[in-house]
């Protein structure tokens, strides 16, 4: 899961559109500000920042920010349905540990492999003990 900024859609779909500045300039924001926001660089946004986006634009925190699953969250999910399916300890994978190569997702933690995940298929492969 990633949590990204959703700004250039916003901004976009604004009638008219709307560019940095003029975001920048409405909602009485520094344009440096927009531009970290517009880039997904921006860290942290403060309940003023929210104030002011939601009072020039009505743009909450939820429009502005936006989830992505990504296809390690749909391999996790699966590996859990799997684990269950099969009567197996599910053993929860590590983000850092796992891989995706060629379509298919490597889950992994400290102990090793967990499963395989393909993208293509959305379903689990198998993996060490699992096979």
């Amino acid at each position: 899961m990633k949590v990204k900024s959703n700004l250039p859609v916003l901004m976009a779909k604004h009638e008219p559109p709307l560019n940095q500045a003029e975001v920048a300039r409405r909602s009485k924001v520094s344009p440096t500000t927009i531009n970290q926001l517009y880039n997904d660089a921006l860290q942290r946004m403060d309940k003023s920042l929210c104030e002011r986006l939601y009072g020039a634009f009505g743009w909450t925190p939820g429009d502005i920010w936006v989830v992505e699953v990504d296809n390690f969250d749909h391999a996790v999910e699966a590996y859990a349905d799997y684990c269950d399916r099969i009567g197996a300890v599910f053993q929860q994978p590590s983000r850092v540990d796992s891989e995706e190569k060629r379509g298919v997702v490597y889950l992994r933690n400290v102990d090793g492999l967990l499963a395989r995940y393909s993208v293509k298929r959305g379903d689990i492969l198998g993996g060490e003990g699992h096979e």
